[in-house]
């Protein structure tokens, strides 16, 4: 990407000056709403759910004995949604989440029922065989004796029953298709089985479960607000709602862009955003880099090209200790949104095992000072050490007023308030220069 010229960039200010203003009024706006109505607030938004995650909070609804209590309410209504079975009222559903890797399974024996949800909202590649593979378990193994005849005879079979047994392909928005290789035999099945799967997969997206789901909101009884919100989250997530709407909806209200050159100023900022913070961050290294230190230690810088990552860390400089397990490293991650400042690894540990061997030895008391010069990580129980970052174990966020900043708001204060975070980086460096030998001690009992 090209650096921005100076007289670009000059061009910009008149119409940024009548921008700022606009734009901070717009924010004090959504300010005043998110705090009046969270309207931008979800919960799915902060743990953000992957496949596995969507599969038990899909399986848990379709359940009629799950805790939201509305019996067959949603089951009933997903399969009639995908036009399954002439009466999904009648017998017993079964609803079974990661079984025998099957990402959600319906049964139902009388009359029998099944239907096979593979989920892919995240978009994962199908494996080879996968889609064949479930339903020669589910829907021919134990029911050979029922179906009889060639490839062709339980193509007829499955058209004429369609009603009854479904593979459904679940995707983010219904365009992805299976593959081939997902639909044909796999070698190790013998014997009469078809060599390609005798049904259509029917395809699902996130979109049309979103609308099943809001078009039974209303069937659910008026004072249970916990569920109805649940659903409401669940429905925004799904659809992808949730990416600041009120600003958006505010920005669009407020005609901010309203001529073309405001516009283009704000897309030509955008375009050279990365450099301009790239320039910020190598100005900051060359500062850190003067910063005067202990002569038994070296600076260096490093970049990671994926994720894209800056680095700057002091190691000890005795020729001994240039592989040693533990360095003070600076790490700006603008592609995960991480600022990361304070002691880490120089190798990922192999596993929960040594994750916690080296926990244990950090704990111990003698190593107390290193871990008050930041702040600390407490990886002292399996439950913690399984969100335990890989490289980090002594670690800070940087913060404003008790606020973590990203990597772009960091890069900010790096450039224009140099002094006031080169000053507190500074001392945490000292703290730790003057703890050298137990810094030494540490090295030596991790690499036991």
């Amino acid at each position: 990407m090209s650096t921005p010229t100076t007289s670009a960039l000059k061009s910009c200010n008149p119409i940024l000056e009548k921008l700022i203003p606009i734009i901070e009024r717009v924010k004090e706006r959504v300010k005043k709403k998110r705090r009046e109505k969270s309207c931008d607030f979800n919960l799915f938004d902060v743990f953000s759910p992957k496949e596995t995650m969507h599969s038990k909070i899909l399986a848990h609804l379709l359940d009629p004995n799950g805790t939201h209590g509305q019996g067959d309410l949603f089951l009933r209504g997903f399969l009639e949604m995908k036009k399954i079975d002439i009466d999904p009222k009648e017998g017993n559903w079964e609803v079974s989440c990661e079984s025998e890797r099957i990402d959600i399974c319906l049964e139902r024996k009388n009359p029998e029922s099944i239907v096979i949800i593979e989920n892919k909202s995240h978009g994962a590649c199908d494996q080879k065989n996968q889609l064949y593979r479930y339903w020669h378990r589910k829907m021919y193994l134990d029911r050979s004796h029922k179906i009889h005849g060639d490839e062709e005879a339980l193509i007829k079979f499955y058209k004429e029953n369609e009603k009854r047994y479904k593979i459904v392909y679940l995707t983010w928005d219904g365009s992805k298709e299976p593959s081939e290789n997902t639909l044909k035999r796999p070698p190790q099945i013998k014997g009469n089985a078809p060599k390609k799967l005798p049904l259509a997969p029917t395809p699902l997206s996130f979109s049309d479960l979103a609308n099943c789901i809001r078009g039974l909101i209303n069937e659910i009884p008026e004072e249970n607000h916990r569920l109805k919100e649940y659903l409401q989250q669940y429905m925004d997530y799904s659809l992808n709602k949730i990416n600041k709407n009120t600003m958006s909806a505010e920005i669009r209200e407020s005609k901010i862009f309203s001529t073309f050159e405001k516009w283009d100023t704000i897309l030509y900022l955008f375009e050279n955003l990365e450099s301009i913070q790239d320039n910020w961050l190598e100005h900051f290294f060359a500062k850190l880099k003067d910063l005067k230190i202990d002569p038994r230690w070296v600076v260096e810088t490093a970049f990671d090209p994926w994720p894209k990552a800056n680095h700057i860390f002091w190691r000890l400089k005795e020729e001994k200790y240039k592989n040693a397990p533990l360095q003070v490293c600076l790490s700006v991650n603008p592609e995960c949104e991480e600022v990361t400042w304070g002691i880490s690894l120089t190798y990922e540990p192999a596993g929960i095992s040594e994750r916690k061997r080296i926990a244990q030895s950090l704990c111990k008391h003698e190593y107390k000072i290193l871990r008050n010069i930041f702040k600390y990580i407490d990886t002292s129980d399996d439950t913690s050490l399984k969100w335990w970052p890989a490289w980090w174990i002594i670690s800070l966020k940087p913060s404003i007023d008790h606020t973590a900043v990203t990597p772009s708001q960091f890069l900010w204060y790096c450039e224009y308030m140099s002094k006031d975070v080169l000053s507190q980086m500074e001392k945490n460096l000292k703290n730790v220069f003057a703890q050298t030998e137990l810094f030494i001690n540490l090295i030596k009992e991790i690499k036991k």
